[in-house]
């Protein structure tokens, strides 16, 4: 391989997964200018990761630690996870996406020794999820036979269309629920459902666009149409719309996002004229329609619009309402009774957070306490920065909504920024088994967390407080209080 010139390795090196990247430059001699790029391509890896939900709904931020990072590249690609990194303190092995990756990758070897470390915290139900969903009956077998059952299987069988699986799992002592049949994906499978008792309302169906099973379910007279109706505009499927329209159901404060649709509806006369409507396409981000309603005279200019704009996400969207000088609350009301735009778009935590508040703060919007709290829970450093920058104030609050979200990245800025801490943070941690942010804060391993700081202080903490917490919260937790008392 050393005889080959820069520009084929500089291709076989494109060519592979970010693990065998590493292989690659571990494995060649004067590959500097290679290792040169990982920089770049583990930003763009991160990104894919966030974006593909691949960890979950909520975006990962801890990529800084190694053992977090190394973990998810690995079951990217399939490989092997090494024992070392099935230990209590890898907290993305107990993710929800990361547990139904696992099951598909269809690893029972890695699942039992996850199962027998963190036993506590395993939702064995996205386990089953996985296992039914990609047909590793290896899996599901084990789960049965150390007893964790989960009563939805056969819903999750009934999604795929897989008749075969629904039947050995009604072998195994599986039941059929109530309404396992509404899931169904082919006729097939839902005629024998409905034959063994269970009931499908269409709505599942509708979402689909699936009319065949629509029209079979009006058949028999098991369907109800409302459920069908609301379906078919959420999700854009005209012809279902026009076949329940035809059967004579039609409900006018049911509305999506989707153009045709809405146009459709307003030519029938089936959408009514109401600030509702426009509350309800706006939450879609859809600004082609939005303007359709406003060229309609729908009305549009309500605060209520401008917050399900905000919503969406739909940075275009929210210029556009605010250039029609679309109501916006910028202060907090006394009692607290309702959410401001800077709360929705904090909760949303979207790619484009800091320009959305950017534009709120610009526009007269109010940042307060309660802001900087829902921040320090996301894990956006960016957004709690530009918070800061605007006057807001950091204190143990933060602290302690960082760690107990795992958040360290959030708690080391935050104390370079001189913000205060408390025992809170310590005990607050223990429930959501973020032991290496707990590491942290008792000055344990900072030189190895990831993680570049300059403190020198050791959060205070209560011992008996958390060794009460402990074993009321966590009792199958095995760590030794000790280690921890600096």
């Amino acid at each position: 391989m050393l005889t080959l010139n820069s520009d084929t390795l500089q291709y076989v090196f494109n060519i592979l997964a970010i693990t065998d990247k590493r292989s690659f430059i571990r494995t060649c001699h004067n590959m500097h200018s290679l290792s040169a790029q990982m920089p770049n391509i583990e930003l763009s890896f991160q990104k894919m990761i966030n974006t593909t939900k691949f960890t979950g709904k909520n975006k990962f931020y801890a990529f800084y630690n190694p053992l977090y990072k190394y973990t998810i590249e690995l079951l990217f690609d399939d490989r092997e996870i090494p024992d070392k990194y099935i230990v209590i303190e890898n907290n993305v092995l107990q993710l929800t996406n990361i547990s139904k990756e696992i099951a598909k990758q269809g690893n029972l070897d890695l699942i039992q020794k996850i199962f027998k470390s963190y036993s506590y915290d395993i939702n064995y139900s996205d386990i089953m999820y996985a296992a039914v969903k990609y047909d590793h009956y290896h899996i599901i077998e084990w789960m049965i036979e150390n007893d964790y059952r989960y009563e939805y299987a056969i819903d999750y069988a009934a999604k795929k269309g897989n008749l075969k699986m629904i039947k050995w799992l009604l072998g195994c002592g599986f039941e059929i629920q109530s309404y396992s049949a509404e899931y169904a994906t082919d006729i097939d499978t839902l005629k024998f459902l409905i034959e063994k008792g269970s009931r499908a309302g269409g709505y599942y169906a509708a979402c689909r666009g699936d009319l065949g099973i629509i029209k079979y379910l009006y058949d028999i007279n098991m369907v109800s149409l409302d459920n069908v109706y609301l379906g078919a505009v959420q999700f854009g499927h005209l012809d279902v719309i026009k076949f329940v329209w035809e059967k004579g159901c039609n409900h006018s404060d049911v509305v999506g996002g989707h153009i045709h649709i809405l146009q459709w509806l307003y030519d029938n006369d089936l959408i009514s004229v109401d600030v509702s409507v426009s509350r309800k396409v706006a939450s879609s981000g859809n600004l082609e329609s939005l303007q359709y309603l406003h060229s309609k005279n729908f009305p549009l200019l309500d605060d209520s619009v401008f917050l399900a704009a905000i919503a969406s996400t739909n940075i275009e969207m929210i210029s556009w309402l605010h250039d029609l000088e679309c109501p916006i609350v910028h202060k907090r009301g006394q009692f607290f009774d309702s959410y401001l735009p800077t709360d929705v778009a904090i909760a949303n935590n979207s790619d484009n957070l800091l320009q959305i508040l950017k534009l709120l703060f610009e526009w007269g919007s109010e940042f307060d306490d309660y802001n900087c709290g829902q921040v320090a829970k996301t894990g956006n450093l960016e957004g709690l920065k530009y918070l800061y920058s605007c006057g807001c104030k950091l204190d143990e609050t933060i602290i302690k909504i960082a760690a107990k979200n795992g958040h360290l990245h959030i708690i080391v800025w935050a104390r370079e920024q001189g913000c205060e801490w408390d025992a809170s943070a310590c005990n607050a941690i223990i429930k959501h088994n973020h032991i290496d942010v707990l590491k942290w804060l008792r000055g344990i391993n900072r030189d190895t967390c990831g993680l570049v700081s300059n403190e020198t202080e050791i959060c205070p903490w209560n011992k008996k407080s958390f060794r009460r917490i402990l074993d009321r919260d966590r009792p199958n937790l095995d760590i030794a209080v000790y280690e921890f008392d600096k």
